[in-house]
């Protein structure tokens, strides 16, 4: 056997060594990533207020901001709870919480559930001054992204733009 001939198939066998999805317990849930770019089928639920008949405004509007910002990320294809004729199929998970509200303190616990058996796949708290609700929403869609493509999310970013300025001969 050449040298030539040996190094690649012991290239190809690192390769495949570095590549190859790590063994975990047999309850590790996994998640599939994308393919040929398609985006990945979610379906948000809405933010949950333990012992609320009527859900908070706040929580109404956190709803509506976490599935626009997966939306928007390029990465989910989005249905939602709270619309009619948007019903989850073909979903990879479930994506909710709950909301609580306490002396001017807002507390998100954000949950990705594997679809059909509703296992989590992450569950997260988040919590700080109610001003600051839609920022702690944002951080929980950039943590999903980030579980499901390993990359950060952008819905914390902020755009900027500047234009500079001309001058005029006269």
């Amino acid at each position: 056997m050449n040298h030539a001939r040996t190094g690649g198939i012991l290239l190809l066998a690192l390769t495949a060594l570095a590549t190859a999805p790590s063994r975990g317990a047999a309850d590790d849930v996994t998640i599939i990533g994308r393919k040929g770019g398609s985006k990945i089928r979610v379906h948000c639920e809405a933010l949950a207020s333990p012992g609320r008949h009527v859900a908070e405004a706040a929580s109404v509007d956190a709803d509506t901001v976490l599935a626009g910002d997966l939306d928007r990320s390029g990465v989910f294809t989005v249905s939602r709870a709270w619309a009619a004729g948007e019903q989850p199929f073909d979903v990879a998970a479930y994506i909710g919480g709950k909301w609580a509200v306490s002396g001017g303190q807002v507390r998100l616990t954000g949950q990705v559930l594997d679809f059909p058996a509703r296992r989590p796949i992450l569950v997260r708290d988040y919590s700080g001054p109610v001003g600051s609700w839609r920022a702690l929403v944002h951080r929980f869609a950039d943590d999903v992204v980030m579980q499901f493509t390993g990359e950060p999310g952008v819905s914390e970013t902020r755009i900027a733009s500047a234009r500079g300025a001309t001058r005029s001969s006269g």
